[in-house]
């Protein structure tokens, strides 16, 4: 964004035409100088005459100097008025039309890389303390029915007061955000523990009324066969599902066709 600079320009037109003044100056004290300091070696002049012109010379070397530092301020004021992005991205929204009055802390745009977002998500105290940075987390996005694994960015060292809860920024992989948009919903899962499941594929239970039964694998006379067993099942991970009584770890069930 170019900010109104024509101000700024005229100062610095204003400033570069004064040095032209002060540096045409100069050499006229310096040539004055040199002059005079060759007479006052050779006692032409008095040592105050000498003095007077080495004194006008310094002045106009101190008038150039402090001409060019003025000019320099100028410039850094000039470089204000160009607003770049610190990164490639896309114009999310725009706070400021045309002939605004900008002001430090107003902002004018906002800005994000569709290729880096990340998910914040405000941590309960006693479960930001397992958080790691760097650690892989699950992610889910509700309105893409998405499961993602995010990467843990950062870590705010504060805490709300109100909420007691820290806030955690989480990347996302830049390969799977096709459809992602900022502001969306997501949900988080943090790993608070571990837990032992006894769990069989879906196909193999078969529903029948509110029952579900197994086909279990087990020895009869040196043969392998098939006994119906009922079974009560728990929570269901993807294809796979809980089994809370029984079945025993390690025991064989058929899988349905």
């Amino acid at each position: 964004m170019r900010l109104d600079d024509r101000e700024i320009q005229a100062q610095l037109r204003e400033l570069e035409a004064a040095r032209l003044g002060v540096e045409s100056d100069l050499r006229v004290r310096q040539r004055d100088f040199e002059r005079y300091k060759k007479m006052y070696s050779e006692k032409v002049v008095t040592k105050e005459e000498f003095d007077r012109i080495q004194g006008l010379y310094e002045v106009s070397q101190a008038r150039l100097k402090q001409t060019d530092e003025q000019i320099n301020r100028v410039r850094v004021m000039l470089s204000y008025t160009q607003i770049t992005a610190p990164a490639d991205g896309i114009v999310a929204d725009r706070y400021a039309d045309p002939g605004d009055l900008a002001a430090p802390g107003k902002p004018l745009l906002s800005l994000h890389n569709p290729k880096e977002l990340e998910l914040h998500a405000n941590v309960r105290e006693s479960q930001a303390t397992k958080i790691r940075i760097g650690q892989k987390l699950a992610v889910h996005i509700d309105a893409l029915s998405r499961d993602l694994e995010g990467t843990v960015r950062e870590i705010v060292p504060q805490a709300e007061a109100a909420s007691r809860s820290v806030l955690v920024k989480v990347a996302l992989p830049p390969d799977q955000l096709d459809g992602l948009y900022l502001g969306m919903f997501g949900r988080l899962s943090i790993p608070v523990g571990e837990t032992n499941y006894v769990v069989v594929d879906a196909a193999a239970v078969e529903q029948v009324g509110q029952l579900d039964l197994v086909d279990v694998v087990v020895e009869q006379d040196s043969h392998k066969v098939l006994k119906r067993r009922f079974i009560r099942t728990g929570k269901r991970f993807g294809d796979k599902i809980e089994v809370l009584s029984g079945l025993r770890v390690g025991e064989r069930v058929a899988k349905r066709s």
